[in-house]
């Protein structure tokens, strides 16, 4: 078979499995000890006020819906496809589990009852049991070509008052105890963290012994002059930046405004200019130059260079 052939064939099929690797991590919340959690443990709710404990194991089992007081169905049962496992037929997203996990027809339902002895009905799903995700308060990994992984990806998934996502989501409910994290972004992600703390690290090592320098950062970090000239206590400052925040570190040190916004801190210290009310630069002869991005602009322009110079001069700006 030709190889567009084989894309087109290809083309008809679901994948219900994927090649992906994702981990389950938790949330680290650590100004919210006290508060407790409603979730879903063993197809109950209960509430959960400890699950940030190292020891602790979370339980999640497929939601209930409250107005039926059924469980929402992680698999669907109504749609046939073909995929690559099962080519010569159609069948459906819960009938393909269920081959694959060696399982009846039918035991993947979420309404399956069984009768006791006085004739009551009891659930009795697979569900409650072995599709219930056991999570540590650590990484948890799921491969998703995996049929069990996938099924317990697709619990967390209906858990959506539990687990964020991804990492970009995870502060957007207070609820998010965990959240998802696409291993091969989380790999890209963790190279560009580290480039990053190399190249601050090594921009932090150029100007570690030049006092001036260091000063400037701190002045840009804290959005004030400070007069110190201890240089322990500046260089623990600066290296405190780098080490804790150094894509920040990066910005102050590569900000191409950078030596314009030191100006107008000096010349406001300096008393050369005044910043009013409305928080814009002013000239002490009541020359409005306006609020910080437009003083910026008005700074560079070429036009006002002896201005500028002059500013310098009243400022101190070679001291």
């Amino acid at each position: 078979m030709a190889k567009k052939e084989l894309e087109l064939e290809q083309d008809k099929f679901t994948h219900f499995l994927i090649e992906k690797v994702v981990k389950v991590v938790p949330v680290v919340r650590p100004n919210s000890w006290s508060h407790k959690y409603q979730i879903t443990e063993d197809g109950k709710d209960k509430t959960n006020g400890a699950y940030q404990f190292n020891t602790a194991i979370t339980y999640l089992s497929v939601p209930i819906n409250k107005k039926t007081g059924i469980m929402y169905r992680p698999l669907d049962n109504i749609a046939k496809v073909k995929t690559p496992e099962f080519p010569n037929e159609e069948i459906t997203e819960q009938e393909f589990f269920e081959r694959l996990l060696g399982l009846s027809k039918g035991d993947l339902d979420v309404g399956k009852f069984r009768t006791d002895e006085k004739g009551n009905r009891h659930p009795d799903t697979f569900w409650q049991k072995l599709g219930t995700v056991k999570l540590r308060n650590e990484s948890n990994v799921l491969d998703l070509s995996v049929p069990m992984d996938m099924i317990r990806y697709k619990v967390l998934m209906l858990n959506k008052n539990v687990v964020a996502p991804s990492p970009s989501e995870k502060n957007k409910k207070r609820t998010y105890r965990f959240m998802l994290v696409d291993q091969e972004i989380a790999e890209v992600q963790e190279k560009e963290d580290l480039n990053t703390k190399l190249e601050a690290f090594s921009w932090f090592a150029r100007i570690k012994s030049d006092i001036g320098q260091l000063r400037e950062i701190m002045w840009l970090a804290d959005s004030r002059i400070s007069n110190t000239t201890n240089y322990d206590y500046v260089f623990a400052y600066v290296g405190k930046i780098v080490n804790e925040s150094p894509a920040n570190f990066l910005k102050l040190v590569q900000d191409p405004h950078k030596d314009s916004k030191l100006l107008l801190m000096r010349a406001t210290k300096a008393g050369s200019l005044v910043l009013s009310k409305e928080k814009t630069y002013q000239f002490l002869d009541g020359k409005d130059i306006g609020p910080t991005a437009q003083a910026i602009k008005w700074v560079e322009n070429p036009e006002n260079f002896a201005i500028v110079e002059r500013l310098k001069e009243q400022s101190g700006y070679d001291s």
